[in-house]
């Protein structure tokens, strides 16, 4: 058997003896008593294989340009943008499992199964940090999934999202150099790496823990000239170079909340973006964005915030909902909250 063929034989036996994606899924879910969360959040990484795929060949198909028009929340749609939320839309509806679905790309609630029994609303950012897609960096999506609480009628689904549904999953895809599939049911922090082939999503980052503080931090420098004078402190504070107190942090900002966000659950550190004179209730949206990445990051032992409360707790009052947020390690968030209030004060 020469080399190649050794090599072969080592990745199957390797690949044979991994976890997979459903495998986890399936014991988790059985652990909470909710066996169709697992079948749900299997469609949901379905469909991030379907993105991934698109993503990768957007050069060759001519997909990478806009489609002359905007989405519910002002920003320009990407043809990616539109096309992976179509494919979350149709994996969702053939799930079976889902009553309605709130969207990035949809102006409102996209009914599915709520005459049903579905027991579960997905709140969905298809495809985050699109405008990379050009130059060829890392993107991402991100999911929430809330469970119903009167399942079998489509009368007042919104209201009934807003004020009653429960965040029971979380995660994010990123695409990348890998493509990554990180999730939560709440009690712990698991990601995978896509096996490009033999199509399946392995274990490779189990129970991840964020670390109490980092060395690093991400935030678009760019509008520091629109931050309130807490943020600025704070970043002034990131950058005094006080070697014996973990001074200064390194910036890194991709573009990408994801790929941000990843680097900071594995390594440590913050991520932030602010309220600012332009957007004095933060531009990441609650429902889809910022709830479910809080979910996770508590899961991972770190810390989820407004800057001025526990993001799990902002209320919600509309669909497309914009907050601050600022989360990654616990010790940092907390010093990030700090800065704020003594500036307010």
């Amino acid at each position: 058997m020469n080399d190649s063929s050794f090599k072969r034989a080592d990745r199957a036996e390797r690949s044979s003896q991994a976890t997979t994606l459903y495998r986890h899924l399936v014991a988790r879910a059985a652990e909470r008593g909710a066996p169709p969360l697992a079948a749900l959040v299997a469609e949901i990484a379905y469909a991030a294989k379907l993105v991934a795929r698109e993503a990768r060949q957007a050069a060759l198909t001519g997909r990478l340009g806009t489609v002359g028009s905007a989405n519910a929340t002002g920003d320009t749609q990407k043809e990616l943008d539109v096309l992976a939320n179509q494919i979350f839309l149709d994996c969702l509806d053939a799930s079976g499992l889902v009553a309605a679905v709130v969207s990035e790309e949809l102006e409102g609630v996209e009914l599915q199964h709520c005459r049903g029994d579905a027991e579960y609303f997905v709140c969905l950012d298809p495809v985050d940090g699109s405008s990379n897609l050009k130059v060829g960096t890392s993107l991402g999506s991100i999911f929430g999934v809330y469970r119903r609480t009167r399942p079998g009628s489509c009368e007042g689904v919104e209201q009934e999202l807003l004020n009653e549904s429960s965040l029971m999953a979380g995660g994010y895809v990123l695409y990348g150099a890998a493509t990554a599939f990180v999730y939560t049911l709440g009690e712990r922090v698991d990601g995978f790496v896509l096996d490009q082939e033999i199509g399946e999503f392995l274990l490779s980052h189990p129970d991840i823990r964020c670390p109490q503080s980092g060395s690093g931090y991400s935030i678009n420098t760019g509008n520091s000239h629109l931050w309130e004078p807490g943020v600025l402190d704070f970043v002034r504070h990131l950058d005094t170079v006080a070697p014996a107190a973990g001074l200064p942090y390194t910036l890194r900002y991709s573009g990408a909340l994801m790929a941000d966000l990843h680097r900071i659950l594995l390594e440590g550190g913050i991520y932030c973006y602010p309220a600012d004179k332009d957007h004095p209730d933060g531009k990441l949206r609650l429902l889809y964005e910022a709830a479910p990445l809080g979910l996770l990051a508590e899961a991972a032992g770190g810390r989820a915030s407004s800057g001025r409360e526990r993001i799990l707790e902002v209320p919600r009052r509309a669909l497309h909902q914009t907050t601050p947020l600022a989360l990654g390690s616990a010790e940092d968030v907390a010093t990030y909250e700090r800065f704020l209030a003594e500036a307010a004060a």
